[in-house]
This record gives structure tokens, C-alpha cells and sequence, in this order.
């Protein structure tokens, strides 16, 4: 008997672990299809940790579901759309595509948190951090 209630508490504890919430839920290709609009970013100047700073009218990320994307307003092409494909493994997407004649290719940690997606750049050495959300 003490087996049977030892079991049943270990069962208890276990499935409260795996609670399903938006922070557990994996990203997959069908949810990141769609608009999304930067709303915040994070970035941090060495060891300054930052919050999250508001971003109005940012950028629009589209992802198509063949795997093709479209980034307008962008900063980094100085607000020429971006054009291209993307590939999505696990927690990373790159991008492949042009930026006024030159390639545009990064790579980000992405997650899923609060119904938002949130860009990471591989390439920072501290946070530079990137949220959107659907438009």
C-alpha cells in the first residue's frame, strides 16, 4: 500500500511539471505564419541588464508557409523591404534573402511567449532581444 500512495504522489508531481502554458509550448512552422509587428526590444550595452523598451510603428516580419518571408521597414536596409526564404530548426530561424544588392542572412534564437514571438540575434555577444507580435 505504501508503494500504491508513493506511485500516486510521484504521478501528482509529475503531471503538474508538464502544465502545458504559452511558456512550454514549442514554436512550430504553422504558428509563426502571418504578420508580425515589433513591439519591444531588449537591448543590453555590456553588463546593463535592460527591460523591455516599446517600439511604435516597428517593423513587419511576414512568414509565409512556404517558407518564404517578406521584412519591411526594416532598419537594417534602411527601410527597404526585404525579400527571401527561411528555415526554421528547433529554437533557430534564419533568413536568406537581398538588402539593396547585398546578402541578408542572419540567424535568431526564436521563442514563443504570450501569444509573441521574440527574436534573439545569434551574433550578440550580450541580449539583443526582439518581440513582435501578430498583426
Amino acid at each position: 500500500m505504501r508503494y500504491v500512495v508513493c506511485l500516486l504522489f510521484l504521478g501528482v508531481v509529475a503531471c503538474g511539471l508538464n502544465k502545458d502554458d504559452d511558456n512550454d509550448i514549442p514554436l512550430t512552422q504553422g504558428k509563426l505564419v502571418g504578420a508580425w509587428q515589433l513591439d519591444a526590444t531588449k537591448i543590453s550595452p555590456g553588463t546593463v541588464v535592460k527591460e523591455w523598451t516599446a517600439v511604435k510603428d516597428g517593423d513587419i516580419i511576414k512568414f509565409n508557409a512556404d517558407y518564404t518571408f517578406t521584412h519591411t521597414n526594416s532598419y537594417n536596409c534602411n527601410n527597404t523591404p526585404i525579400t527571401g526564404s527561411y528555415t526554421f530548426k528547433e529554437d533557430i530561424i534564419s533568413f536568406k534573402g537581398k538588402c539593396n544588392d547585398e546578402d541578408y542572412s542572419p540567424s535568431y534564437y526564436v521563442t514563443f511567449k504570450d501569444d509573441k514571438i521574440i527574436l534573439g540575434f545569434i551574433g550578440c555577444i550580450e541580449e539583443c532581444s526582439y518581440r513582435y507580435a501578430r498583426k
